[in-house]
């Protein structure tokens, strides 16, 4: 039987740990090293200068641990949200935006282009969607499960809304222009990314549009208005 959701979140590991448990070895090796550093033991018998020196050495990299620290940490961060929008990791959280969830799902690799992310809370948001309780798994711990989407086209509002959300995202001033203006816009985006559909037939009028773009708008000017 193939593994749901929440079997696969349960074994993953919390992203306020994530960013040190998927860390290369280097970059661990280096980040404990500063953690357990101590000055170095001065001889009875050391030539008095040559000890000063050493102690001087000593207060000079304990005062710049901390500093290394974070470096390393911002670092560390910096690789996993990197490996997460290039699908060698995979996140999978409960959705607390648009539409709360009470089952975890898998994050887009998208989302992690430039969301916010509170590390200790396990959360990462954006313009329009938030999720909390996030874990970090392997794909390549579940072969039997395929954790990218299938390959297919989502529902058009869906499809819709993705776009919308893009087009906010790269142009927010678009909350201003008319709903003429996104509704073309939007049909633009989709038809770049789906040639063959038929962004003025069934699902794709008028009406279906400004739905779908105004759910998105609303989110987005609630994350603005929130800042």
């Amino acid at each position: 039987m193939p593994l749901k959701p929440r079997e696969i979140w349960e074994k993953g590991t919390p992203l306020d740990e994530a960013w040190y448990a998927w860390s290369n070895e280097k970059r661990r090796e280096d980040y404990d090293a500063l953690g357990s550093y101590s000055p170095p033991k001065v001889d009875a018998g050391q030539d008095p200068l040559a000890a000063l020196a050493s102690i001087v050495g000593s207060i000079q990299k304990i005062s710049d641990a901390p500093r290394q620290r974070a470096k390393i940490i911002e670092d560390m961060k910096a690789d996993l949200l990197e490996w997460l929008q290039e699908e060698e990791l995979s996140a999978f959280g409960f959705p607390a935006k648009p539409k709360p969830a009470r089952t975890p799902r898998r994050i887009d690799a998208e989302f992690w282009e430039n969301p916010t992310v509170d590390w200790v809370q396990d959360t990462a948001w954006d313009a329009v969607y938030k999720y909390h309780r996030i874990r970090i798994i392997s794909p390549e711990d579940f072969p039997e499960v395929k954790i990218k989407p299938k390959i297919g086209r989502p529902s058009n509002g869906n499809l819709i809304q993705r776009h919308a959300y893009l087009l906010f995202k790269g142009y927010p001033e678009a909350i201003d222009i008319s709903n003429k203006e996104k509704a073309e816009i939007v049909r633009k985006s989709i038809k770049n990314a789906n040639p063959d559909l038929d962004v003025y037939g069934k699902g794709f009028g008028d009406d279906a549009l400004r739905k779908h773009i105004n759910i998105i708008q609303r989110q987005f000017e609630e994350f603005l208005n929130s800042l």
